[in-house]
C-alpha cells in the first residue's frame, strides 16, 4: 500500500530526513521518500504489518503533524 501524508510543519530537508529515519527501520515499512516543496512524504508499507495510523503516530513521536494521508 502506497499513501502520500502531507505534514504542513516540513521546513527544511532536516526535517524531511528526521522523518525518513523515523519511519525507515519500522517492520512493515517499505519505503519513505520526503518532498519538502509539497510538503509530504510518500510511504511504501504493508498494511497487514503496519496501520497507516501507527505511522501518524510515529510522525508525530517525530515532533511533526501528520495530515491527511492520499492514496497514490
Amino acid at each position: 500500500m502506497r499513501h502520500i501524508i502531507k505534514i504542513p510543519d516540513l521546513k527544511c530537508d532536516g526535517c524531511i530526513t528526521t522523518v525518513e529515519q523515523r519511519l525507515r527501520g519500522n517492520e512493515g515499512i517499505n519505503n519513505v521518500v520526503g518532498n519538502l516543496d509539497d510538503k509530504e512524504i510518500m510511504v511504501d508499507y504493508n498494511e497487514k504489518t503496519i496501520s497507516i495510523d501507527k505511522i501518524k503516530k510515529l510522525i508525530k513521536e517525530a515532533g511533526y503533524t501528520p495530515g491527511k494521508a492520499i492514496d497514490d
